[in-house]
């Protein structure tokens, strides 16, 4: 049996749903998918991938701007390697306008797990790249202008230099991005939360400690009408399995 998953969705200014993912094929792995519904849920349109090394590929997050652009982001198999990066821009239309992958310095698993459009029509995207040992991820973060045009980078590997991981983005009303993740704190995976200004640059980040002895991250992130912020995901205290965790930050 083949396999086919919805990973992220977004409504478009006009009402449509986009929904993007990876569709199985037969022999040959996983391509990118992604598809446009009208408002009663008619197919409007579908598009699928397939990257270079002709194996798995896949959409795991989707951000349209207000002018309908649709941004794509996940992975591409990379012959001879593992995954890279992959971001892609469509237009209302589902015609595919660029593409950009990212390969790591260790040029390992790669992935991207987010992403957010911007106002001036330009998107963040984050994820983590596969690091050089004894560092086994670093959170990938980086801004593309709507021409495909890198803005700004940022890799990091963690309060501590032991690893860390993005896994979910959001805007603040003044244009702030708030990142979710996990960085190793004490040789342990913890939730991670950060603000970073438009240009790149760090505000703050805060380590959000559980109390036992399992892996635990934090995967959505959104601020909240009174500029606080409310993070959520599973936390593993050691005892029973994950549990259902969420917190509110300030500002």
């Amino acid at each position: 049996m083949l396999n086919d998953v919805a990973s992220g969705a977004v409504l478009t200014p006009d009402g449509d749903l986009v929904i993007g993912g990876a569709t199985a094929t037969q022999g040959a792995g996983n391509d990118t998918w992604l598809r446009k519904y009208g408002p009663t849920g008619d197919v409007l349109w579908t598009r699928t991938y397939d990257g270079a090394a002709g194996s798995n590929d896949a959409t795991n997050a989707v951000a349209v701007t207000a002018d309908g652009y649709i941004y794509a982001a996940g992975y591409e198999a990379a012959p001879g390697e593992s995954n890279n990066a992959w971001t892609a821009r469509y237009d209302a239309d589902g015609n595919l306008l660029w593409s950009r992958l990212y390969n790591g310095a260790a040029s390992k698993a790669d992935t991207l797990h987010a992403a957010v459009a911007l106002d001036d029509g330009g998107v963040i995207v984050c994820g983590y790249e596969s690091a050089v040992d004894p560092v086994p991820w670093k959170s990938f973060l980086r801004r593309y202008d709507e021409d495909g045009l890198m803005v700004w980078t940022e890799i990091e590997a963690g309060p501590e230099a032991a690893g860390a991981l993005c896994y979910g983005l959001a805007l603040t009303d003044d244009g702030d991005v708030l990142f979710a993740g996990a960085t190793i704190q004490a040789g342990k995976r913890e939730p991670w939360v950060r603000r970073i200004a438009p240009d790149g640059a760090p505000r703050w980040a805060s380590v959000i400690a559980g109390a036992g002895g399992g892996a635990s991250q934090a995967r959505c992130i959104r601020p909240a009408p009174d500029g606080t912020l409310v993070v959520t995901d599973g936390m593993d205290e050691g005892i029973d399995g994950r549990d259902a965790w969420i917190a509110r930050l300030s500002p």
